[in-house]
């Protein structure tokens, strides 16, 4: 029971992480799922390593360039962190609105797996124990809920997992380029904050229309790697059917 609940916080926190907060102020998309527009295209100079800028210029372009996307995959580990348990897991999430992402997440961790799914601001959770989801599979997280998991969880907001929330992440940091080849180009943010901690490693790589690849934020002692796949490919989260979902309910004794 208990590995169990420090599992899903693990998760939620590296949900949080990976997103590094909420996101906001984002343009909408025009419709989920779909293919990235091939006129999608940066217009940041050509890199050159040793050069800066500013890191909420390059959130911005980051951004801009999920949004035209419309959807994507990701595969996310995690290590350290209150939990002190490594986490591997898979994402794909489609961008609903300027201020909604859907995901379905899943996670392993200590032989434990976890799966969640966000969808109209809605969080589902499975793989807790049996007593405390009423025998059904799923549990839907009472955003209002007291307990520990319910509070967790619902803390992460509609966002939980949303690539464009590390946009939020950069403000106010220096994006230093690394290397660029092959198309890819890899920048280091110096100076950002997330969760309102100062990290000391937030690294992005993009390719030429600045979609990430990959993402790595260390921050308190917790790192997570993103992975960044199949961006605008056709992505549809759906919700668990209702009578395999449950309410959270924690044991007493």
């Amino acid at each position: 029971m208990k590995s169990t609940l420090i599992t899903a916080v693990a998760l939620s926190g590296a949900l949080a992480l990976a997103g590094c907060g909420s996101s906001g102020s984002t343009t909408a998309p025009s419709s989920s799922g779909g293919s990235a527009s091939s006129s999608t295209t940066s217009n940041a100079p050509a890199a050159t390593a040793g050069a800066t800028l500013p890191a909420g210029d390059l959130g911005t372009r980051i951004s801009d360039a999920m949004i035209a996307a419309k959807s994507g995959k990701g595969r996310m580990s995690s290590e350290g962190g209150s939990a002190k348990q490594a986490l591997m897991g898979t994402l794909e999430f489609v961008f609903v609105d300027k201020k909604t992402t859907e995901m379905h997440g899943t996670m392993s961790s200590g032989g434990q797996n976890i799966e969640i799914i966000t969808k109209s601001s809605v969080f589902y959770l499975k793989g807790v124990p049996a007593q405390m989801s009423g025998g059904k599979p799923w549990v839907k997280i009472d955003p209002n809920g007291t307990d520990p998991l319910s509070k967790s969880i619902s803390q992460l907001g509609a966002n939980a997992g949303d690539p464009r929330a590390m946009v939020d992440a950069f403000k106010g940091g220096t994006a230093k380029v690394v290397d660029s080849s092959g198309g890819m180009t890899h920048y280091q943010i110096a100076d950002a904050k997330v969760s309102g901690a100062t990290t000391s490693l937030i690294d992005v790589t993009v390719d030429a229309k600045d979609l990430p690849s990959n993402f790595t934020v260390a921050v308190q002692g917790t790192t997570v790697k993103v992975d960044y796949t199949d961006w605008g490919s056709a992505v549809t989260i759906t919700e668990p059917p209702a009578d395999q979902v449950g309410s959270v309910s924690m044991p007493t004794g």
